[in-house]
């Protein structure tokens, strides 16, 4: 402190000593050079950094809310458009692997990546599905044609053997009820085509298999260009007496129809 005129110092951190900060000065100067008084002041360092240490304190709690920010907002952003995304992309997978062709991702939002590639499995998934559905068609339509009479629209033997008659003699077992089957044959057809035509015979059966599946339904029917009903439905009758009773009244239903 006497080498020199003025000058800062602190002392040193001793053992229950409080750090302090000293500034002292000379207030006058002897001619020969020397200093007969000098100002010596004292500020404890806590003092003295008070504002800095607040003021460091405030940045460092704001650095570390802005980087909790930072973090969140980068979590949000990610579950938001990353994690979100992907999380659609392989549940609408996993539904179309096991069979539900109606799964979308419905990822339209943005034009990043993702929904680029989330459109194009909705664009994909929706064509598999036109296409099954197509395909499900035809094969119903084929199934039709396979068991179907295309000009009368009845089943034709192929169905009676491979279904019906399997089905209805095992429920007629089980039920311990009576089973009948009527073979029906049309009287003089060959007539018709030769007086008529082949397109006038086509109309006759036509005609002739409408009236056999209402009378199958037991629902009622307008007999062609009249204005009589007719109704087919029948009481049932114990076995044989039943499927007579029934015949004669399809019988009577075609009769009508002339």
């Amino acid at each position: 402190m006497f080498a020199t005129k003025s000058g800062v110092f602190e002392n040193d951190q001793a053992a229950g000593r409080i750090e302090r900060l000293y500034v002292h000065d000379a207030v006058a100067e002897n001619p020969d050079g020397t200093v007969p008084m000098r100002i010596l002041v004292s500020l404890p360092l806590s003092v003295i950094f008070a504002d800095a240490n607040r003021l460091s304190r405030a940045i460092s709690w704001a650095f570390a809310l802005a980087t909790l920010l930072l973090v969140l907002g980068a979590w949000y952003g990610t579950e938001l458009f990353v994690l979100r995304s992907i999380r659609a992309l392989l549940d609408a997978a996993r539904r179309v692997r096991s069979g539900d062709l109606g799964a979308r991702t419905r990822l339209r939002q943005v034009n990043d990546e993702l929904s680029q590639v989330g459109r194009a499995f909705d664009e994909m998934a929706e064509t598999l599905q036109q296409r099954d559905a197509d395909l499900r068609k035809a094969v119903h339509e084929l199934k039709e044609q396979a068991v179907t009479d295309p000009l009368t629209g009845l089943y034709n033997r192929r169905h009676l053997r491979d279904r019906p008659v399997r089905a209805e003699i095992m429920r007629a077992k089980r039920t311990n009820s009576p089973l009948a089957a009527l073979m029906v044959d049309v009287d003089h057809f060959k007539r018709i085509n030769d007086a008529l035509g082949h397109e006038a015979g086509d109309m006759v059966l036509k005609e002739l298999s409408a009236l056999f599946k209402r009378c199958i339904r037991g629902k009622r029917y307008r007999l062609p260009g009249t204005g009589a009903r007719s109704s087919c439905s029948f009481c049932p009758k114990p076995r044989l007496d039943g499927a007579r009773s029934k015949a004669e009244d399809i019988r009577n239903a075609v009769k009508s129809m002339g």
